[in-house]
């Protein structure tokens, strides 16, 4: 675009009153612009040329968003079925998600047991919470050796191959 880009843009309208959605389409994307304009709320981000199934899914996120006025608090919430560790994350993993991820990780008797987390379909992370969650899956899988990350989107799925959070944990195809 002339004179600003799209994460300019973005970076406006989250300084300003108007509250809406921004899926984020770029033909130079990369890593670190998708983290970027995820770090501004962004509801998506889509690399061109532009595939169906990443449009279809940015739009259900948005809407979703929308539905729910924007991005939930961060939460976790744990159960133990046999030996199948179930974890749901609903918000937005930050550095501030830290101390919940090591607080889970001293209060769960989770020894050699598989895990699946599930991912709400709102959630949103920042760079710092791809860290986050970078730090929680390594210092958990000697633990649980099984990790399967669950209900996420088809661009996230993307982010997360790309950060390089699969050399940890399996994702789910949907």
């Amino acid at each position: 675009m002339p004179g600003m880009d799209g994460l300019e843009v973005l970076s406006r309208l989250q300084s300003s009153s108007i509250t809406t959605q921004v899926v984020v389409i770029t033909g130079h994307g990369d890593l670190d612009k998708a983290v970027a304009a995820l770090n501004l709320d962004a509801a998506d981000f889509i690399n061109k040329p532009v595939e169906r199934k990443a449009l279809d899914a940015a739009l259900l996120r948005a809407e979703s968003r929308i539905a729910a006025k924007g991005t939930e608090p961060f939460e976790l919430t744990s159960s133990i079925e046999g030996n199948i560790f179930h974890l749901e994350i609903r918000g937005k993993i930050s550095m501030e998600s830290e101390k919940r991820f090591a607080s889970l990780l001293r209060e769960t008797p989770v020894d050699q047991c598989s895990q699946v987390i599930t991912f709400h379909e709102n959630f949103t992370v920042t760079r710092d919470g791809l860290t986050c969650l970078n730090t929680f899956l390594n210092q958990i899988r000697p633990l649980c050796p099984h990790i399967t990350l669950d209900n996420l989107s088809y661009n996230f799925k993307r982010i997360f191959e790309m950060v390089g959070l699969t050399r940890h944990a399996k994702i789910t195809p949907q």
